[in-house]
């Protein structure tokens, strides 16, 4: 990632994730576990329990090479981020049985019928991409201004995350009632 966007990455992200989705809360890098490759080491992931019995889990990881980023979203009932795996849905109830589940932002888009966008980037898309290399190239590569780069990560971040909270606030409200409401059953039983 440039330089420029880096600086800002953390702290922005940190904020849009606070913004988009308050129960979430950062996980240190230590306390969970990337077995399985289907992530970077740059990765950010953000946990929510609503119960004893789930954890729900976004996980926001830039792209080593391009100033780029992925959106991950996924649960456990074994109280762990499940990248060791990816799941692919055709319909949005699908998943709501798996005791772990992790899928991309835009396999959410997929069954949501929106546009999938890859990847969310943080220039602007008149930016050229030069199919020939297969490499984006930027007129202003080396020269971002701080301001220009905090706009870009911020402007990218907010609508990538504003996106997903839309997409997943009835998968959410449907998991937690399903997976936490039936654990307080059973426990009452």
């Amino acid at each position: 990632m440039n330089p420029a966007y880096k600086k800002h990455w953390l702290v922005e992200l940190k904020r849009q994730m606070a913004a988009s989705f308050p129960n979430f809360r950062k996980l240190a890098a230590r306390q969970f576990d990337r077995t399985g490759g289907l992530m970077s080491g740059a990765i950010q992931v953000f946990e929510w329990k609503p119960c004893d019995s789930l954890s729900i889990y976004i996980a926001i990881d830039p792209v080593p090479a391009r100033d780029q980023f992925d959106l991950f979203f996924g649960w456990s009932t074994h109280g762990r981020l499940p990248c060791d795996r990816w799941d692919s849905i055709s319909r949005a109830d699908d998943f709501l049985d798996q005791p772990e589940f992790l899928v991309t932002h835009q396999d959410l888009q997929d069954v949501s019928r929106r546009k999938s966008r890859g990847s969310w980037l943080l220039w602007p898309e008149s930016e050229t991409f030069d199919e020939e290399s297969r490499r984006f190239t930027f007129r202003e590569q080396l020269e971002i201004s701080d301001d220009t780069a905090h706009d870009r990560v911020r402007l990218a971040l907010q609508s990538a995350l504003s996106e997903l909270a839309e997409m997943l606030r009835p998968m959410l409200q449907r998991l937690v009632d399903r997976r936490c409401h039936a654990s307080l059953t059973q426990t009452n039983d």
